[in-house]
């Protein structure tokens, strides 16, 4: 990708030219030192310093840039469907901008699922803190898996499609973890709330295993043209697994 608009930019003979503005060039000589040519400005400390946060902040551009094509990419064709060299070619970048953030199309997408899974695990463990009233935390479970997958569709889609990939496919492999993370929070709530409900007591991993399946299938419907992830959709699915719970 081109350097941005106002930014310096290399050219010929140790030559920085200021893009997108007339004069202003500046030749670097030797460490630290710059001198101008062409019109005033900057001292060379400045000149420098701009630089270098300028290109620190397109750096960063660039490795946001490859997330979010990896994300379409990996969305649209599956993890292993998707190559270095389609994700390089979409984000404009070479594959050694690639390595250097990443180190391989798989720390690509260890990096891709943390971004967006540890803010969420962080949610719905807020979310699913028992505290003395199971239908207020199941409701409040379920939200926060709606608020998600409406924020972030095509990442949503991704990962539950990783989840469901072959056992010993890498994709399910990265996502596993994630995967583990949030039964245990969901096998938490329910032990918590055992003592209030007797019916839960040994049950904890089936009904959060329930529970995942529940919100999975109602957010899928609704990628689909089903019932809108509102707050009367939370209402009936609470109660209907409630209604499961104690007709044991």
């Amino acid at each position: 990708m081109d350097a941005p608009a106002g930014t310096l930019a290399r050219a010929s003979g140790g030559v920085w030219r200021l893009a997108g503005a007339s004069g202003g060039v500046w030749r670097l000589a030797g460490a630290g030192r710059a001198r101008k040519k062409g019109s005033s400005g900057k001292n060379s400390v400045q000149i420098l310093t701009d630089y270098y946060t300028v290109w620190y902040s397109y750096g960063m551009d660039n490795r946001q840039n490859l997330l979010e094509q990896a994300l379409r990419l990996f969305a649209a064709h599956g993890y292993e469907g998707t190559g270095v060299q389609e994700i390089v070619e979409a984000a404009e970048v070479t594959k050694p901008t690639l390595y250097h953030y990443f180190g391989s199309k798989a720390g690509l997408l260890e990096a891709l699922l943390e971004l967006h899974l540890r803010p969420y695990l962080n949610k719905l463990r807020d979310a699913a803190r028992y505290q003395g009233d199971l239908v207020m935390t199941l409701r409040a479970i379920a939200r926060t898996n709606f608020d998600f997958s409406m924020v972030q569709p095509t990442f949503y889609q991704m990962q539950l499609a990783m989840g469901f990939a072959a056992a010993d496919s890498e994709a399910h492999q990265a996502m596993l973890p994630y995967i583990q993370a949030q039964y245990a929070i969901l096998e938490e709530t329910f032990q918590a709330a055992a003592p209030d409900h007797g019916n839960l007591k040994g049950h904890h991993q089936a009904y959060a295993l329930s529970l995942k399946g529940m919100l999975d299938s109602y957010i899928a419907s609704a990628s689909m043209g089903g019932p809108a992830l509102n707050d009367e959709l939370v209402y009936r699915l609470v109660q209907q697994f409630m209604y499961g719970i104690f007709s044991l």
